[in-house]
């Protein structure tokens, strides 16, 4: 297992908490299980797209698209990181 980081907005968390909260997991075994879900059921769409040919442009726009990943009014993230994660640290 790997180690990642990413940021999230505090309402985001908040929701991730309830729910953990909710099954009795960690924000981190929610979020793991969570993105292994979404990991699966898009190696599922890159295997039909491919066996249906309808690939015209590259999956991970199209599927980045599809759920407005990517999208961020962020800017200079990488220069205030330590800031972020300080305060996403202090909300918990």
């Amino acid at each position: 297992m790997r180690r990642y980081q990413f940021h999230l907005d505090s309402t985001s968390v908040q929701v991730i908490d309830e729910v953990a909260e909710f099954y009795d997991l960690t924000r981190s075994e929610l979020l793991r299980s969570v993105l292994d879900k979404i990991t699966s059921e898009y190696s599922q769409m890159v295997r039909v797209l491919a066996n249906t040919k309808m690939l015209k442009a590259p999956i991970s726009k199209t599927w980045l698209d599809m759920c407005g990943a990517g999208k961020t009014t962020a800017r200079d993230v990488s220069l205030n990181v330590d800031d972020i994660y300080l305060k996403d640290s202090t909300d918990a």
